[in-house]
C-alpha cells in the first residue's frame, strides 16, 4: 500500500475540518453549534482552515494521502499561540469557553502543538498515525522547537525531538 505524506494545501480545508472534528471527539460540535445561522461547525473550521497567515491554517497540516485521498492529517502550530484569544472570547459563548479554561492556558514553551490527529478507520494500525507523529516531530526540530506536546485522555504526552 503506496501512502504519501505532504504539507497540507488550501484545497485540503474541508477534509482537514472533518478530520478535526472527528478527532475533537465533539468538542468542536460543542463550541461552533448554531453560531452562525445556515453554517455547520464543520463549514466554519473549514473556512477558518483555509486563512494562510493563521496558526490555525491549513499550513500547519502533514497530510497522509492514499491514491490522491485524504486518509489522515495532523494539525500542529507553535505552543505559544495555544490560549484563549481576544477573537474567540468575541465570538464564542463565555459559557462553552469555561470548559476549556485550563485546556487553553496549559502549555509547554518551546514545544509544538499536536492540536489534532487524525487516520481513516480504514487505514488504521498500518503505522500511518505513527509516521504522522513522526513528521510533526520532524517539524517541530526544524522550526527550532525542542518538544511536541500531544493532548490525550487525562493529560498531554511531551515528547523530545530528537529526529
Amino acid at each position: 500500500m503506496e501512502i504519501s505524506y505532504r504539507n497540507g494545501r488550501k484545497d485540503d480545508c474541508t477534509d482537514l475540518a472533518k478530520f478535526i472534528n472527528i478527532a475533537s471527539g465533539g468538542v468542536i460540535e460543542y463550541l461552533l453549534h448554531d453560531l452562525i445561522p445556515d453554517m455547520k461547525p464543520v463549514q466554519m473550521v473549514a473556512h477558518s482552515l483555509s486563512a494562510a497567515d493563521s496558526y490555525y491554517s491549513y499550513k500547519n497540516a502533514i497530510v497522509a494521502e492514499y491514491k490522491q485521498n485524504l486518509i489522515g492529517a495532523s494539525l500542529s502550530y507553535p505552543s505559544s499561540y495555544h490560549r484563549t484569544t481576544e477573537e474567540m472570547k468575541n465570538f464564542l459563548p463565555q459559557d462553552r469557553l469555561e470548559h476549556f479554561k485550563s485546556f487553553n492556558s496549559a502549555r509547554v514553551e518551546d514545544s509544538l502543538l499536536l492540536y489534532a490527529l487524525y487516520v481513516d478507520k480504514r487505514f488504521r494500525e498500518k503505522g500511518i498515525g505513527t509516521q504522522l507523529i513522526t513528521l510533526t516531530k520532524k517539524k517541530a526540530k526544524e522550526e527550532g522547537l525542542n518538544h511536541a506536546l500531544i493532548p490525550h485522555e487525562g493529560g498531554c504526552l511531551l515528547m523530545k525531538c530528537e529526529i
